[in-house]
């Protein structure tokens, strides 16, 4: 039988800390756009396909930032094997915590894998900028950014917790990029603006949500 989510009373109540304007600024005025682009994003425009060793060198290279981080991440991995149209392939999802004693939790999920591709006459590869390396240089920038809202908030006491349930927004486009899925998802077809607009707006919600 099938049972509806039971959600507690405390998260039924719970409501994000808004933002003055001048709050706001400051805020967003701490994300880097260079170093999300330059750092972040620019070593992901690899094939990294699942099994591939651009796709390891990818996830070490995500364990190894948020490692580094002061606000002292706990980063695991979920590993594991599954069937695909090409094989058995290994898969690892990278799962970093901030806080392991709280009660109630917030995640922000994106794929650092690749679609696999053969490559085209003249040698190029999928490198999926928009899916997914995008999303993936935007959460490490949050996480850089606000290293430090994001250390304080661990002495927080949890405002709400969970039962059973999980509430999920998913962010993607609509219409799907025209390069979407093709070898032509690549920086040179990155908007820079949409990219920074959607870092603030993410900044915004987290900051005003867990109240940084």
């Amino acid at each position: 039988m099938n049972k509806e989510p039971i959600f507690s009373s405390q998260q039924l109540i719970h409501k994000p800390r808004g933002l003055s304007s001048s709050q706001l600024k400051h805020l967003t005025a701490q994300l880097d756009l260079q170093r999300l682009w330059k750092t972040y994003l620019q070593p992901m425009l690899v094939e990294r396909y699942p099994g591939s060793q651009g796709n390891l060198r990818i996830r070490q290279f995500i364990v190894e930032r948020l490692k580094a981080l002061k606000a002292s991440w706990q980063v695991e991995l979920d590993a594991f094997e599954d069937r695909t149209p090409h094989g058995t392939v290994s898969f690892a999802n990278v799962v970093a915590t901030l806080d392991t004693a709280a009660t109630w939790r917030l995640v922000f999920a994106c794929h650092y894998d690749s679609k696999y591709f053969p490559r085209d006459r003249h040698g190029r590869v999928f490198v999926g900028a928009t899916d997914s390396a995008v999303p993936c240089a935007i959460l490490l920038e949050l996480v850089t950014a606000l290293d430090n809202r994001l250390l304080k908030a661990k002495d927080q006491n949890s405002p709400a917790s969970y039962d059973l349930g999980v509430p999920v927004l998913h962010l993607i486009a609509t219409p799907f990029p025209r390069v979407w899925h093709t070898l032509e998802d690549t920086e040179a077809n990155l908007d820079r603006p949409t990219v920074e607009n959607l870092s603030k707006i993410l900044a915004t919600f987290l900051a005003e949500y867990l109240g940084l």
